[in-house]
């Protein structure tokens, strides 16, 4: 099972509103520069500097704006929720998503009483033969099993 991380907005709950979805490395990257773009915003609308690192932070009490880009750089994933969510009105949350299944062929073929005689023959195939021997057959393995867990999912 493949997990991703998804950023979301927990106001949304029904369903979960999700704004990104990728590998941890690409969730923290998004929220950089998401961190970063509020940061430039939130300085050009108060009159700031933009041009400039870090500010004093007596100039404005909100860290996002004060802070460093290199510093947003260095953050971890939590410390940059944080930080995010301390400035706006939009909040962030990440949570695991699992997008690949751990259900396998042979279940879906078991479950379903079919062979590999009859995924040939619905997928146009002459023989059992030249499906097995298929470059597609992967493809067409995986696409069965996507369905099987969807039709699953939704009525389980």
């Amino acid at each position: 099972m493949k997990n991703l991380l998804g950023i979301y907005n927990p106001k949304f709950t029904s369903p979960k509103y999700y704004s990104f979805k990728g590998s941890r490395k690409e969730v923290l990257e998004h929220l950089r520069q998401e961190a970063k773009r509020k940061r430039r915003d939130s300085r050009l609308t108060k009159g700031l500097p933009d041009n400039v690192h870090s500010i004093d932070e007596n100039l404005h009490q909100a860290k996002l704006v004060t802070i460093a880009s290199f510093k947003i750089n260095e953050m971890g994933l939590e410390q940059l929720l944080d930080l995010l969510n301390q400035h706006g009105e939009l909040k962030y949350a990440v949570e695991e998503i699992a997008v690949e299944t751990t259900t396998t062929i042979k279940e879906v073929k078991k479950a379903l009483n079919i062979t590999d005689t009859d995924i040939a023959s619905y997928f146009g195939y002459s023989s059992l033969a030249s499906y097995a021997n298929a470059s597609r057959k992967k493809f067409i393995e995986k696409g069965i099993i996507h369905i099987f867990d969807k039709i699953n999912n939704q009525n389980g």
